[in-house]
């Protein structure tokens, strides 16, 4: 018996020193997380005063620690937005537009950045703002003044956070629509990103974006466009799309067919709404289907595409005319 519990005792006793062992490694662990990583006020304050002397490599390391802040570290943070330091400023404004989130309060600390006379603190302080938790109408003027900036990059920034702002983004549409064929103003492709996740509220617009499916640069982009068109779903938009796929029923695989394409496709998103359209949809179904070997690959360009959509507007239209779902 005298063996058995000495045998017993050092079994605890071993253990206990393992436990302590594991305890102290799990510490360790901790500490070193805590430093690499902070995620507190004073944490944020140390990191900054880094980034004052920082060369370009070490500032983008520290920048995206920074980014990975907790909200009062990010709260922290914004405050350097007023230093005197232009690296400071640029890298906190970087820092906090690629965060995972602001809340209120860290975002309305970024307004003095706005102003700032650096192109990049404008730029990132208007991104971090447009995706922040911060949204309204002050938010929706804020970036509409932002407009005239002299960078475009800062004109670009600010329409997509205009573009995050909902209905409060309303009174100022037919700016976007007045300026987004503006080649000297260069939002188009921006302006129409905007429109397509605003949706209905962007509804006034519907000219500007069939001008911008038009325009030949690299700063615009046709498929956004015609993307946003069908996001707004109004009567107006649906006129701007027929329009696009009867001036561009060209010969299959070419730039213009594709256009018409992908208006068909966007006309199927409107529903039933989209019967209005039945005729040129009509139109492209059959042009494309005398391009094709057979209905038997019939499965791609606008004819295809047209398919789909008479599918999707009038079922009842598509039966009569011998048009059946791709499973039947």
């Amino acid at each position: 018996m005298d063996e058995i519990d000495g045998s017993n005792r050092r079994f605890v006793q071993r253990n206990r020193t393992f436990l302590a062992s594991v305890l102290v490694g799990v510490g360790i662990l901790v500490i070193s997380i805590s430093v690499l990583r902070p995620t507190n006020t004073q944490g944020a304050a140390a990191r900054v005063e880094e980034l004052r002397w920082a060369d370009r490599k070490t500032a983008e390391a520290i920048i995206a620690d920074l980014a990975k802040l907790s909200r009062p570290g990010l709260a922290k943070l914004a405050q350097f937005i007023k230093d005197d330091n232009p690296n400071v400023q640029r890298g906190v404004a970087i820092a906090l537009a690629n965060a995972a989130s602001l809340n209120v309060e860290t975002a309305k600390e970024l307004q003095p950045g706005l102003h700032d006379s650096a192109v990049s603190v404008r730029e990132y302080c208007a991104r971090a703002i447009g995706k922040s938790e911060w949204k309204g109408p002050e938010v929706a003027a804020l970036m509409a003044k932002l407009f005239v900036d002299p960078s475009l990059d800062v004109r670009n920034a600010a329409v997509l956070a205009l573009g995050e702002q909902g209905e409060s983004a309303r009174p100022y549409v037919p700016l976007l629509n007045e300026k987004m064929c503006d080649e000297w103003w260069g939002c188009g492709k921006a302006a129409a990103a905007a429109c397509r996740k605003l949706g209905k509220v962007a509804a006034g617009a519907e000219r500007g974006l069939g001008q911008l499916i038009n325009l030949r640069s690299g700063l615009y982009d046709p498929d956004e466009a015609i993307e946003a068109l069908a996001a707004l779903q109004t009567p107006e938009a649906l006129n701007e799309l027929i329009d696009e796929v009867r001036d561009h029923l060209g010969p299959p695989g070419s730039r213009n067919a594709d256009r018409a394409e992908h208006a068909c496709r966007a006309i199927a998103k409107f529903g039933s709404e989209g019967r209005p359209a039945m005729w040129i949809l009509k139109r492209a179904y059959l042009a494309g289907k005398d391009s094709a070997a057979s209905d038997l690959n019939y499965d791609s360009g606008y004819g295809a595409a047209a398919r789909e959509a008479i599918l999707a507007v009038d079922p009842a239209e598509a039966k009569a005319i011998g048009i059946k779902p791709k499973q039947e």
